[in-house]
């Protein structure tokens, strides 16, 4: 399992330097989840680039799985990063 964030999905729809190093990472998972408020910055940032639809397939080819955020929620997140520095 692992937890996307909007930089590898977007790196990979522009064709980015890391974009087939994300996809080798993305294709070794099980499982790809993705927060609700990951998926809303995601879905802005390809409608400014005209890239929704290459989102949209990338959504769907690794069956990503949208977790919903809470405001404690986000903050146990924040913890986590601090722990992992």
């Amino acid at each position: 399992m692992i937890v996307v964030d909007t930089s590898a999905l977007i790196e990979i729809i522009v064709a980015g330097r890391q974009a087939q190093a994300c996809m080798d990472v993305l294709e070794m998972e099980s499982s790809v989840l993705m927060s609700a408020g990951s998926m809303l910055e995601c879905l802005i940032v390809a409608f400014g680039r005209k890239a929704e639809q290459p989102l949209a397939d990338l959504f769907e080819q690794f069956g990503i799985r949208f977790e919903p955020v809470t405001e404690s929620g986000a903050k146990q997140e924040v913890d986590i990063v601090r722990a992992f520095p």
